[in-house]
């Protein structure tokens, strides 16, 4: 195993939500929360970018387009949190679409997949730095966590590799 190191970018976003009908708590009430994203990545320190594991303004960019500031997170199984979503629409407010409830257990989970992707795919973060841990709070004392173990890559491809490739289809 490499030589890892662990780095966390922190975020607030503020956002609106309500549980679904049936949930007998304050927050069946349409109510929001300034939430605190705590990401943390995990990967080599790459000689190339300077000895970091990543810049934290790209993983500052995954977390700003991914996490849902100033929006309705909105249960699509839900008749009420339908019905908040035609006025959000109306307005054109921002509405940021779940298959489940908006809990803060399982948006954690929902965020950390889209921020470690977007890091991978749009961004172009090598594979070998994933996230390993996510903390998203609801209020000053009461979050949720989501970790996962390390998991070994192989190198990625390099480009000496891909004309291989090519040049093997080609010679079929």
């Amino acid at each position: 195993m490499e030589n890892l190191t662990s780095v966390t970018k922190h975020i607030d976003f503020d956002a609106a939500h309500v549980l679904p009908e049936g949930y007998n708590g304050k927050c069946r009430n349409l109510h929001g929360h300034t939430y605190k994203a705590y990401v943390t990545l995990t990967g080599p320190r790459d000689s190339s970018e300077f000895g970091m594991v990543v810049d934290f303004k790209l993983l500052k960019e995954a977390m700003k387009e991914v996490l849902p500031d100033h929006m309705f997170l909105c249960y699509v199984g839900d008749k009420k949190n339908l019905d908040y979503k035609e006025v959000a629409d109306r307005y054109e407010n921002k509405v940021m679409l779940f298959e489940e409830p908006t809990t803060a257990e399982y948006m954690v989970h929902v965020f950390a997949e889209l921020i470690e992707n977007y890091l991978h795919n749009e961004l172009n973060v090598s594979k070998k730095v994933q996230l390993t841990k996510m903390v998203l709070y609801e209020t000053a004392d009461s979050y949720a966590t989501v970790e996962k173990d390390y998991e070994e890559v192989e190198e990625e491809n390099s480009n000496y590799e891909q004309l291989s490739l090519f040049d093997e289809k080609e010679v079929l």
